[in-house]
């Protein structure tokens, strides 16, 4: 991964800003983000977390698209899911450090702000109030994928794609 830095943290701020887990903060609490964030470079197909992994970073999606993918065979992958910009990368790695679950890569050329999991938590310890509003956002779009999850199993399950249940 290219670091490269934006010609200013007005960038890394604004990137915070649209995303979610962090769409509660104020603007002091955003500019403290901010001060422990590296933006990241990538051009196409360059990993940024890698299926069995440890994960040692939240990425926000600033700019382009990523793409997330399981392994289902030795040559095959699956996609799962599309990255948007102000979406995240790595939230349950930095809840439960457990190994990542899937690789995620850059579809395209891609920006991205690193927050590195000690720094990140160190710094919720010291500001348990964005410690609050984070948690809370991302305990909310967690919820919400799993319901859109149980209901596209719903859907396939009646519609007869999974066979019998």
């Amino acid at each position: 991964m290219n670091a490269t830095p934006p010609t200013s943290t007005q960038a890394i701020e604004e990137a915070l800003k649209q995303a979610y887990v962090f769409s509660q903060a104020d603007a002091a609490q955003i500019s403290l983000v901010a001060g422990i964030a590296e933006w990241i470079s990538l051009p196409p197909q360059s990993p940024v977390v890698r299926e069995g992994d440890v994960c040692h970073s939240l990425y926000v999606l600033a700019n382009g698209r990523l793409v997330v993918k399981e392994a289902v065979t030795k040559d095959s992958e699956l996609i799962i899911a599309r990255i948007a910009q102000g979406d995240v990368v790595g939230e349950l790695g930095f809840l439960t450090h457990q190994t990542a679950s899937a690789t995620v890569r850059a579809d395209t050329q891609s920006d991205l702000v690193r927050l590195g999991y000690d720094q990140l938590r160190a710094l919720f310890n010291q500001n348990p109030d964005l410690d609050l509003k984070f948690h809370k956002e991302l305990v909310n779009t967690l919820a919400e994928r799993v319901r859109k999850s149980n209901q596209a199993f719903r859907n396939a399950v009646l519609s007869g794609a999974m066979g019998r249940v």
